[in-house]
């Protein structure tokens, strides 16, 4: 005969039943969802008075720093130099200076890297910086086929100064004020022309010119040569202007004068020599632009034309130009840039083959058109070169890679 249970186990029993029974749809649940799963297992942990440590969320990293390195040679930067640009420099970038150069460096600011150092350089960099408009061709064909992947950049942040240097050729030696000076300094006053000199003193000078009313022919419409062509048309010249990557011409760009620039061809700019008082150059030196202005496109220009280059030396035939200037067949030339420089062993070098200096219709600038090393020059220079760079720096944040895209991109095949 069974034995009955006393009251209190029955009950016991009743209720260990309910639960056994009550947790079965829970724990089918539990198999079905885990994220449930998950919350009865927290459930039961507290129940039993088990708690685990809140799991805590990952910290957001800090934005990824950029580190840039200014190695400039034979050129004295100054400490307030450096000073301005790291405090125009976003908080992330890292900026260092001076011959040793981390090798842990993405963006390289330098004017004449050595080739073992952008080879030592390659696993990190990223971008290298000339911190002036021109960059040295025997490099770009370097970087073209050594370093493919580096992107190289620059800065026009003289391109002010050297149209203001442009214009100043031009009037110098369209008025012919280099001579008259000299001329003057001797209590000499033929070039003056006066209502009270004699017929020969003003037929000395007649040989000025008027430019109002005269063409301007721009080569190379950048930077340098927008600024010329706004000059030119406030001095009320009519303007052309060829671009270095060319087109067909015939469009027209407004000036600030209220005037219009009409672009030209890369081969129609030829036939506006015969028509042409001041021609300007502002091209780079690259091997497209070298010898582009032959003798032969000079002695297309009328014998009032005047020359002028702030570009490249190079972009003119050499002995051409000498040839024209020396029979009288132009009437002047004022150039900045030249065929030869100075180097370390001949500090003395003379700038071209032929004796430029011996004539009177020259005006001669030693490359100082872009005013490196006038203090406010400089201050601008590195204003320059903190907005490229953090220009950069946030372009490459918006496109998911740091210090990728900068303005200024110098096409290393085709050397501009």
């Amino acid at each position: 005969m069974r034995q009955a249970l006393p009251p209190s186990s029955s009950r016991l029993l009743f209720l260990g039943s309910c639960t056994l029974v009550a947790s079965i749809p829970l724990v089918l649940l539990a198999l079905r969802l885990p994220a449930t799963s998950t919350f009865l297992q927290r459930a039961v942990d507290r129940a039993s008075g088990r708690t685990k440590e809140k799991k805590q969320r990952p910290r957001a990293l800090p934005p990824a720093s950029l580190h840039v390195h200014v190695a400039l040679k034979g050129v004295t930067v100054r400490e307030s130099d450096i000073v301005l640009l790291r405090s125009l420099l976003h908080p992330s970038i890292t900026l260092t200076h001076g011959d040793e150069v981390d090798p842990l460096t993405q963006v390289l600011v330098a004017n004449f890297p050595s080739k073992e150092l952008l080879a030592r350089l390659a696993p990190t960099l990223r971008a290298l910086i000339f911190p002036f408009a021109g960059v040295p061709l025997p490099f770009l064909a370097h970087c073209a086929t050594v370093h493919p992947h580096l992107s190289v950049h620059n800065l026009h942040h003289n391109a002010p100064p050297t149209a203001e240097m442009g214009l100043t050729l031009l009037l110098a030696a369209a008025k012919c004020l280099l001579p008259a000076d000299a001329q003057l300094r001797r209590g000499d006053w033929r070039a003056g022309g006066g209502p009270s000199l004699n017929v020969t003193m003003r037929e000395e000078a007649a040989g000025q010119l008027i430019l109002e009313g005269k063409q301007a022919l721009i080569l190379g419409y950048g930077e340098v040569g927008r600024r010329l062509a706004q000059s030119c048309l406030g001095l009320g010249m009519t303007v052309k202007a060829m671009r270095r990557t060319g087109g067909r011409g015939g469009g027209r760009e407004g000036g600030r004068e209220g005037g219009a620039v009409e672009m030209v061809g890369k081969e129609g700019w030829r036939e506006e020599l015969p028509r042409t008082t001041a021609l300007l150059l502002a091209l780079p030196g690259t091997a497209s632009t070298e010898n582009l202005v032959g003798e032969s496109e000079l002695r297309l220009l009328p014998k009032e034309a005047v020359v002028v280059n702030v570009g490249r030396g190079t972009a003119v035939h050499e002995e051409g130009l000498y040839k024209v200037l020396t029979e009288g067949r132009i009437h002047g030339a004022g150039l900045d840039v030249w065929w030869q420089y100075p180097t370390e062993h001949e500090p003395h070098m003379p700038p071209s083959r032929f004796p430029f200096h011996e004539l009177p219709n020259v005006v001669m600038s030693p490359h100082r058109a872009g005013a490196a090393g006038v203090g406010e020059s400089e201050t601008r220079r590195m204003e320059a070169l903190a907005a490229l760079i953090n220009d950069g720096w946030q372009g490459g944040k918006e496109g998911g890679k740091e210090g990728g895209a900068m303005r200024n991109r110098v096409w290393v095949d085709r050397g501009y």
